[in-house]
């Protein structure tokens, strides 16, 4: 081999080396190219935060710009959503993500009705309330009738209830019952004893014996038969006497004799 041989020879190899390394200057030069094409079109990620003191949210996360969002509030007890922060008051609520959200859910506190009925008495603490309120409720019988409970089968007629619903609760109230007892000092009966509801009307009779009359009742009354009208408890005691009679007589003096006997029973 001649030198100019070896000349050519080298110039091959020199071409073939320098054609490998630009081949895999390229391939690394187009996979980089690519990888940044990649990049430039990847879509955004959001993130929607919900701050929700009284109720929960569904639908808050992470979404791809463009996801179609859902957001659903739901109320504790005792609370109502009312709207968000940014206005809407729609429940539940959808819209399209184009950037990061950040929203309220704003709540307030559910109120009911507290009503209270009585047919004898009054009732105090009727009204609206809000949900976990603790009420004072009172009942107070009219003249002549007693509570007797709450149609809750509570007993106090002062109590305490606390607030979660509407709510009608009922005072029961009974008449009074008052016993009337007649009683009689010497000679004689009456009649009229026994129990009567307030209001009623009581009929009391004395019967003296035979030659006896009625003096008095005990609170200075002299009616026989007498009406009371029953207020409360109460004893009436009769009093008899020894009847009083007045005679007349007429008597002839001529002849010694007693011709005309005539008599009435005194009762003053």
């Amino acid at each position: 081999m001649n030198k100019k041989n070896g000349f050519i020879i080298g110039m091959v190899a020199l071409m073939i080396i320098l054609s490998l390394m630009l081949e895999k200057v390229m391939a690394i030069a187009i996979a980089t190219t690519n990888k940044d094409l990649s990049a430039l079109y990847e879509l955004n990620t959001y993130t929607v935060d919900i701050v929700s003191e009284n109720g929960i949210v569904e639908g808050k996360g992470q979404y791809i710009h463009g996801d179609k969002v859902v957001l659903t509030a739901k109320a504790n007890d005792g609370y109502e959503f009312v709207g968000w922060s940014d206005g809407n008051l729609k429940n539940p609520r959808t819209f399209t993500i184009k950037n990061d959200v950040m929203l309220t859910a704003e709540y307030q506190k559910k109120s009911y009705r507290v009503n209270l009925i009585a047919d004898h008495g009054d009732v105090f603490g009727s009204g609206k309330y809000f949900y976990g309120e603790e009420v004072i409720i009172k009942a107070k019988a009219n003249e002549g009738y007693h509570f007797v409970s709450w149609s809750d089968c509570v007993i106090d007629s002062v109590r305490s209830i606390v607030v979660t619903s509407d709510t009608t609760i009922v005072a029961k109230f009974d008449i009074n019952v008052y016993l009337i007892q007649v009683d009689a000092v010497g000679k004689g009966e009456v009649i009229g004893s026994g129990y009567y509801n307030y209001g009623d009307y009581a009929k009391l009779i004395a019967y003296p014996e035979i030659g006896y009359r009625l003096k008095n009742w005990n609170d200075g009354n002299v009616d026989n038969p007498r009406i009371i009208k029953v207020v409360s408890d109460s004893l009436f005691t009769a009093e008899f006497e020894a009847a009083k009679y007045s005679i007349t007589v007429t008597c002839d003096n001529s002849l010694g004799q007693i011709y005309f006997l005539s008599g009435s029973n005194n009762t003053e």
